[in-house]
């Protein structure tokens, strides 16, 4: 229920804001992002408001931007003149789906509606549609069928990568032409669909992606246009979530079930590795320890 701030130590540096009803406060959390300047949170509720929190303790001005946007907002991302992308996957009315519809919108400081972009023409899933990368930038995930991860730079949209699976992709408007808009039909086809958890860093891209009816996570060496991929374990999110990347590494939370006693046979590569890694620095971890976080350097 509180938002705090940690150093790259891992030490406690400030309470900046908490959950509840006073002015001060925030009700619930949609999403939530870094400005350009790194100067402050912000924060989507899912009334289709975000609150501009300072980081540091020198600025204690709180702005609420109410957003002119129609459809309920699941993803934010900043721009460079304080302003916020955001994206909606689904319209309030259900009908309103069937027809195309805009989903990422670029709003300024007031939450004034500015760009409209992406028309969307295919299911679309809330999850981790924006995530934050290197240099604080942002990736969205593939929308539709046209595979295209997009860069929200600071004042533009911008293709950056094409994730094409071929003719294992999931074909254009499964859901509704073949699966009767019935989600597990969706979501146990063989196709490949939903390819998300995009983080990238100066050499490498990390991406996850379902289908075949396994999960899989790749690596993308930037440099060398190669990379490698495994299948996770249905159970390895539990304990190992990959949250965000910088220049030089890719970071994940990590909980202390990652060291329960199941055989490596269960588990996917990644989790492996870092387990393995707790074990040969005879690392004390137990069932009663706070999460923490992996910083983790690719060599592919």
């Amino acid at each position: 229920n509180n938002l705090i701030t940690f150093n790259q130590e891992g030490k406690f540096c400030r309470k900046v804001a908490e959950r509840g009803q006073a002015n001060n406060e925030y009700i619930n959390l949609e999403d939530i992002a870094l400005s350009i300047d790194g100067k402050h949170l912000l924060l989507l509720e899912s009334s289709n408001r975000i609150i501009k929190y300072p980081i540091t303790c020198s600025d204690s001005t709180i702005d609420r931007i109410v957003l002119d946007i129609i459809y309920p907002i699941d993803a934010i991302a900043p721009d460079k003149n304080n302003g916020t992308y955001c994206f909606a996957t689904y319209p309030s009315n259900v009908d309103e789906y069937k027809e195309a519809y805009c989903q990422l919108y670029k709003v300024d400081r007031k939450g004034k509606v500015l760009e409209r972009n992406l028309p969307c023409v295919d299911l679309g899933t809330t999850i981790m549609n924006i995530t934050q990368s290197r240099d604080n930038s942002y990736l969205l995930r593939p929308q539709n069928s046209e595979h295209i991860v997009y860069r929200l730079s600071q004042d533009s949209l911008m293709a950056a990568y094409k994730i094409d699976f071929e003719e294992e992709n999931i074909p254009h408007r499964y859901y509704y032409n073949t699966a009767g808009q019935d989600m597990m039909k969706y979501i146990s086809s063989p196709y490949f669909k939903v390819p998300l958890y995009f983080y990238e860093t100066d050499y490498v891209l990390y991406f996850s992606a379902h289908g075949r009816n396994k999960q899989y996570s790749y690596i993308y060496s930037l440099n060398k246009k190669e990379g490698i991929n495994w299948i996770e374990h249905d159970t390895d999110m539990e304990s190992l979530q990959i949250i965000a990347s910088d220049n030089m590494f890719i970071y994940a939370m990590v909980y202390p079930t990652i060291m329960e006693n199941e055989g490596m046979e269960n588990h996917g590569v990644l989790y492996n590795y870092i387990r393995e890694y707790i074990k040969k620095k005879k690392l004390a971890i137990t069932s009663d320890d706070n999460p923490f976080m992996a910083k983790i350097r690719f060599n592919i």
